[in-house]
């Protein structure tokens, strides 16, 4: 098994690569690969690899997030994230949030969730400043 899941490429489609790769060789490699070394941390990621790699990888589309100024429930790649790592999301923390997606609709898909972090704001922003892009909506 470690001989065929050596030789798959490392961007394979996330939620292909979370139903059918299970050696945690090829998470190992593909973190390695795709992040940053100090987010490599897996002791902050239940000590397995696919779950660091889904975690930081729910992360980053998270933090890619940009809603319109028609304020969309949530973007369509965001909601795809987080069906494929919902398996593997234990703990989702951010750093930077610029939009402001649905949310509820996303813990609602994270069975596994048990300790969400939100930043709201923009690091660097420069002259791009825009007051719709920090606070958040509280909708009860």
């Amino acid at each position: 098994m470690r001989k065929i899941t050596s030789r798959l490429p490392m961007h394979l489609d996330a939620k292909i690569a979370a139903e059918f790769v299970f050696d945690e060789n090829y998470w190992k490699k593909r973190c390695q690969e795709q992040l940053p070394q100090r987010d490599c941390q897996i002791n902050e990621h239940g000590l397995t690899w696919k779950q660091l790699f889904f975690e930081r990888h729910l992360r980053t589309c998270f933090e890619e997030f940009e809603s319109s100024k028609s304020e969309e429930s949530s973007a369509p790649g965001l909601l795809s994230a987080a069906s494929s790592s919902q398996d593997y999301v234990f703990t989702l923390k951010t750093q930077e949030l610029r939009g402001h997606p649905d949310i509820e609709s996303i813990c609602k898909m994270l069975p596994n969730l048990a300790r969400l972090e939100i930043t709201y704001g923009v690091k660097r922003i420069g002259m791009k400043y825009d007051r719709m892009l920090f606070g958040m909506k509280v909708c009860v």
